[in-house]
């Protein structure tokens, strides 16, 4: 499996990283490449009876962390990523994530798919990947905000928590939207239940 992630990262020219350099990463986050927000891309595994390995990013100057799924998702979401837009490392990254699919036991992707399913891109990974990418729901919640559909927004910025129980910051996302709209009271109890969350990924 980490052959192939390493294959589709490099393939993504994701620039990969030393394991062994954890300084100032999150203690259980197992580091692999560069991420283009400036942070790490790395892996996670729930300190937790069977608990599963999930793709994380970890943000620069924090200990915060964003879920990108597991390394099947992860992987099928680069595929459609690059077909999407027509990236010219499709043949490359179609085959490693059809591996981490594979190795999973989960749908391989297929070229064409997403234009086949006349979806936007968004909807698409919500629908068809997984719903677990908080940052695609915090990206079509904010696209809702700025059309002035303020209860659509919040319709997504719900479902993203849903979609992703126990992640502080799909809580924290949904206060800031609430600050933004002062709607304070719910502002207050969306960053508590952030703190709530397990402490690994607060």
């Amino acid at each position: 499996m980490l052959k192939a992630l390493a294959a589709l990262l490099k393939a993504q020219g994701r620039t990969l990283r030393d394991p062994a350099q954890r300084k100032g990463l999150h203690p259980l986050v197992l580091p692999l490449a560069d991420a283009p927000s400036g942070g790490v891309l790395g892996l996670l595994r729930w300190p937790a009876a069977g608990g599963s390995l999930t793709v994380v990013e970890a943000l620069p100057g924090s200990h915060s962390l964003v879920p990108l799924g597991t390394p099947s998702q992860y992987g099928r979401r680069a595929a459609a990523h690059a077909d999407a837009h027509g990236d010219s490392a499709l043949p490359s990254l179609v085959p490693a994530a059809a591996d981490l699919a594979r190795d999973a036991g989960d749908p391989v992707y297929e070229v064409g798919a997403f234009a086949a399913s006349k979806l936007r891109l968004d909807q698409f990974l919500l629908l068809k990947v997984s719903p677990c990418f908080p940052d695609v729901w915090a990206g079509l919640a904010r696209a809702r905000l700025v059309a002035g559909d303020e209860t659509a927004a919040l319709i997504a910025s719900e479902r993203a928590a849903s979609h992703n129980a126990g992640w502080g910051c799909c809580m924290w996302e949904q206060a800031r939207m609430f600050a933004e709209l002062k709607r304070h009271e719910e502002q207050r109890d969306c960053a508590l239940a952030a703190l709530e969350a397990p402490f690994w990924l607060t």
